[in-house]
């Protein structure tokens, strides 16, 4: 009995030295060869690895399936015997005897809402099973997520998380109203569908086609989780078993992986995508980074402050700065001339009397002509002062300089 978990994963459940558990291949790298190219039975067979993802009862498997809601699935045996297994974590198992021990299970089904099971036995009997695949699925997290060595209460979680079986009356029951015939036995015509949302025959089928497409994308995605998921593990028990070797049998980082090469590759790959995803998006990062840079330009770079407002948590009290607009170019460089001349007056009157107590020390004081070079200089850097403040003057009223500014 074999069953597709997606279009090139197969699991499998094989006979006699393998049998007890459910294998799983993958057909991915297998050649497609057609029947009318190749006669059936003279093809070349494709060598394919395949492990073991359950064990299962040593006994022959009748049935083999899915459930609809791609959750679970259901195995049938010879001696009567239904076990469901959880896709996700097939380490868990439920285990349900309904048909003949001598006869088997013919056929198994399970209800959209994973809460039932109909069973078919060979000896002809059909039974349904409440399975409450909610619960079963928490009880399946609880066990997972445990760290003591006790388990946990399996009863609270099953009422926790079942549903109530409802019994519905026979007149309240949702079924496809019969074709009635008139008295003379004619059959009369079915009523048209007139719906205009209604789906087509073709179109039913095209959205039916869908859904299992993305089903089975999604059940492949589950596969590979729960593959690296169990990889994952393994690697870390390897990890661990390795730590606790003495230093001397110990094996490094670098030892423990099994082809470099390999590793090398996926690295190369993984930085040709990301450079791949960089140019893509080049564009759209070069017109983000432009867009903000010219409204900083706009309204930000043509600021000294900005204006902040401070408030208090106890008082209705708040303090706020000024938004204070930045000075020209030409108007710097003016005030920064200006600031020199200052400090040149200043250093000039600081000799000057320095001077003039050395002078008043060493003898009586004579005055100064007009004419003098210090004189000369003094008015030199008046003059040059009164300039450099007048041409500021120009540029505050030409660029409007506030009296914080000046």
């Amino acid at each position: 009995r074999a069953v597709y978990l997606s279009e090139d994963v197969v699991l499998f459940a094989a006979t006699n030295r393998f049998l007890g558990k459910l294998w799983e291949i993958s057909l991915r790298g297998a050649v497609n060869q057609s029947v009318v190219d190749v006669t059936f039975g003279q093809h070349t067979p494709t060598n394919a690895m395949a492990y073991a993802r359950a064990r299962i009862p040593d006994v022959p498997v009748t049935h083999l399936s899915v459930s609809q809601s791609e959750t679970f699935l259901l195995v049938g045996f010879v001696d009567g015997k239904t076990w469901a297994l959880p896709l996700a974590n097939m380490n868990f198992y439920v285990e349900m005897c309904c048909a003949d021990c001598n006869a088997g299970v013919r056929s198994l089904a399970m209800t959209r809402d994973d809460n039932h099971v109909l069973v078919g036995g060979q000896d002809g009997g059909l039974y349904t099973v409440g399975f409450q695949g909610r619960a079963l699925r928490a009880c399946v997290e609880a066990i997972e997520n445990n760290t003591s060595e006790e388990l946990p209460d399996f009863t609270e979680i099953v009422a926790t998380n079942s549903d109530d079986f409802r019994v519905v009356k026979k007149d309240e029951w949702d079924l496809p109203a019969l074709e009635k015939s008139s008295n003379d036995g004619a059959v009369q015509e079915s009523v048209d569908i007139v719906d205009p949302d209604s789906y087509s025959i073709q179109d039913a089928k095209l959205k039916i086609e869908e859904e299992n497409a993305q089903a089975a994308a999604e059940r492949q995605k589950r596969r590979v989780r729960e593959r690296v998921r169990e990889l994952r593990k393994e690697l870390e028990e390897y990890q661990k078993q390795n730590e606790e070797l003495p230093s001397l049998h110990r094996l490094s980082a670098e030892e423990m992986t099994v082809d470099p090469e390999y590793v090398r590759f996926l690295n190369k790959e993984m930085e040709a995508r990301v450079q791949e995803v960089k140019q893509e998006l080049a564009w759209s990062v070069e017109h983000a980074e432009l867009g903000v840079s010219k409204l900083k330009d706009r309204f930000l770079n043509a600021l000294d402050f900005e204006r902040l407002e401070v408030r208090a948590f106890n008082i209705p009290s708040r303090v706020a700065t000024f938004r204070c607009q930045a000075m020209s170019e030409e108007l710097q460089e003016n005030l920064a001339k200006l600031h020199d001349l200052i400090c040149s007056v200043e250093d000039v009157s600081e000799s000057d009397s320095d001077s003039e107590d050395d002078m008043s020390a060493s003898g009586p004081r004579q005055g100064r002509t007009a004419g003098s070079p210090m004189n000369r200089t003094s008015v030199g850097i008046k003059e040059q002062t009164g300039a450099v403040a007048h041409t500021i003057q120009g540029a505050g009223e030409g660029g409007q300089l506030t009296s914080a500014q000046q």
